[in-house]
């Protein structure tokens, strides 16, 4: 997934094509449209997080690439790139015992 932030509004694009626009509520939260689950992405520390239900959070930095997923258990997934547009790895949490 990627995000792209405008003045006003942030669209977010995932791995499949589909899309959604955000709304800014604040100079640092943007609101998707009514839906079943109204998400938002907030930024901070030069990073974006989507929060979505469950208490899942996916975080873009600066530029707009998917750098890592939290899931509700506390664990990270982290996405490196070798350059501003080719993901170099992913690295995933160990198994639960």
């Amino acid at each position: 997934s990627h995000v792209v932030s405008g003045n006003t509004e942030i669209l977010w694009v995932d791995g499949t094509g589909s899309s959604k626009l955000y709304h800014k509520t604040s100079s640092t939260t943007w609101v998707a449209p009514s839906e079943g689950f109204r998400d938002t992405i907030t930024f901070a520390s030069g990073e974006y997080t989507r929060a979505l239900r469950h208490g899942v959070q996916v975080i873009f930095d600066s530029t707009g690439r998917h750098v890592r997923t939290n899931n509700r258990e506390t664990q990270v997934t982290n996405f490196f790139w070798r350059s501003a547009t080719q993901l170099d790895s992913v690295r995933v949490p160990p198994a639960w015992p």
